[in-house]
């Protein structure tokens, strides 16, 4: 069977490996209830899923990335923690994030320039920056189109200042005219990702990306739960380009971003799936 085939029959990918670039943990749909949260991705055959607070970006953020670290501690096989860092206050958010790298819970960094109103390259972001290029951390930032503070253009210059980070742009800028940034600053930098989670992106719209830029620089993801999972599933698994691109696309490009990952339990269950993987072919 073809993914498009076990999406159709709503039967769970158990035989692909798939990885959830951008969730949340937190208010809306689960605040706590990350049981609730580890059945829908079982419902759907999401094997990992990166997970950062809602809260921690709009009200607390050391309320909220406690709320991350409570979940990956409970599913540490399931989740990888995604540090939301808060560059109206640099240095205390500095101080938590090496503290959340330390106790292990933390593998991202996830930041909201237009939440916090600051531009991707402002001071106040400068630390996380460093941080992040010192120790090969990924970062996974909202970006939008025609947004002064954080549109794809900007992350050109970042990518060449931090070439050790591998910079997700969040929703790949939102609206169409975001999208084709994204797509060009893809093709100018490797290190930066298109995440393709956003209620504007389709399946036909992938299928232009892959045939413009390719399937490389291309990442799942499904701001679950803020949009349902299903959607992001659905235009990866019926877009008309290759069953190869399809899983660069919803597991091995990020497995690839998170390989200086040093959590044994989740590489543990990946490792299994992709022998399960090669067993099936």
């Amino acid at each position: 069977m073809f993914i498009k085939d076990f999406v159709s029959a709503g039967q769970p990918l158990n035989d692909v490996l798939v990885i959830d670039a951008h969730s949340h943990a937190g208010d809306y749909v689960t605040r706590r209830n990350m049981d609730g949260f580890i059945s829908r991705m079982d419902h759907f055959g999401i094997d990992l899923s990166c997970i950062s607070s809602t809260s921690a970006i709009c009200t607390g953020m050391t309320e909220g990335n406690d709320i991350v670290a409570e979940a990956v501690g409970r599913f540490p096989d399931r989740f990888i923690g995604v540090f939301v860092f808060d560059p109206v206050r640099p240095g205390k958010s500095l101080s938590e994030l090496k503290r959340a790298f330390s106790a292990g819970w933390a593998r991202g960094i996830k930041i909201h320039p237009g939440a916090s109103r600051q531009h991707v390259a402002s001071d106040g972001y400068r630390p996380m920056w460093e941080f992040a290029e010192e120790n090969n951390v990924f970062v996974l930032c909202h970006t939008w189109y025609n947004k002064s503070t954080h549109a794809p253009h900007h992350f050109i210059e970042i990518s060449e200042r931090y070439p050790n980070v591998p910079v997700l742009l969040g929703h790949s800028g939102g609206l169409y005219g975001g999208y084709k940034e994204a797509m060009a600053a893809v093709t100018k930098k490797k290190n930066l990702f298109m995440e393709l989670s956003s209620a504007e992106f389709s399946s036909m719209w992938l299928q232009q990306v892959v045939e413009t830029v390719g399937a490389e620089n291309l990442v799942f993801g499904t701001d679950f739960t803020l949009l349902d999972q299903a959607f992001s599933l659905g235009r990866v698994a019926y877009a008309r380009i290759s069953e190869a691109d399809k899983k660069r696309i919803l597991g091995e490009n990020m497995l690839g971003i998170l390989s200086n990952e040093s959590s044994k339990n989740w590489k543990i269950r990946i490792l299994n799936k992709l022998k399960q993987e090669e067993t099936c072919k």
